[in-house]
């Protein structure tokens, strides 16, 4: 189990800006599936982070287990800056315990020793929902996987199984999309509802993606 700071668990729960998006669940010309394949079903073990994934018939949700131990006058002063921007808000507070509100739903509760902050933090976080409007589909042998975003756009994951791992890749660089859609705008760093034809998807699907997480079937 992993210690980490108040900063980096705010990071692991609510970055979830994506530098690329498109207008229309990809790949924009085949229908959607109606549920996420049996052969994904089941529980993953991700060994870069001590997560576990949950794959079912309608959703992937993730596990986060780690203990935060932190300075609690430093674990004030984060809250305090990022109370702003609607990470984290403390909603109870005595000498011996804090408790906190991450993100939209989460609530954790931490005890107070010694001038320092301590705690237990075990998180589900749904990544993906059909019934959210999330989108999968297949194409060739990999099946992608749009995440609706409030402005109703979609972050894309190519996701396939190699050997009982679960390998999960994400577009990593703005501008080789940009290039591969002969965009005439090929400068900044995002690409935001994007829409490329049926020629370019399959550039992108052959070369725009990185494996991000590789995980391990546990059941």
């Amino acid at each position: 189990m992993k210690k980490l700071s108040l900063l980096i668990l705010i990071i692991l729960i609510c970055a979830c800006n994506e530098n690329v998006t498109f207008d229309e669940a990809q790949p924009s010309h085949l229908d959607a599936l109606n549920a996420i394949p049996e052969a994904y079903h089941g529980s993953y073990f991700d060994e870069s982070d001590s997560s576990f994934l949950y794959v079912d018939k309608l959703s992937i949700s993730e596990k986060i287990t780690a203990e935060l131990d932190y300075p609690l006058i430093e674990f004030l002063d984060e809250i305090q800056e990022d109370e702003n921007k609607g990470y984290v808000k403390i909603i109870a507070q005595t000498k011996e315990q804090l408790s906190i509100k991450i993100g939209e739903t989460q609530v954790q509760s931490f005890d107070i020793r010694n001038d320092s902050i301590f705690g237990k933090v075990e998180i589900m976080d749904t990544l993906f929902s059909i019934k959210h409007q999330d989108v999968v589909k297949v194409y060739k042998d990999d099946h992608y996987f749009n995440i609706m975003n409030k402005k109703g756009d979609f972050a894309l994951r190519k996701v396939n199984l190699e050997s009982g791992n679960l390998i999960i890749s994400k577009i990593q660089k703005v501008l080789d999309v940009k290039q591969l859609m002969a965009l005439k705008n090929t400068t900044g760093n995002t690409g935001k509802g994007l829409k490329p034809t049926k020629r370019q998807f399959k550039k992108i699907a052959k070369s725009s993606f990185t494996e991000n997480k590789r995980l391990r079937k546990v059941e």
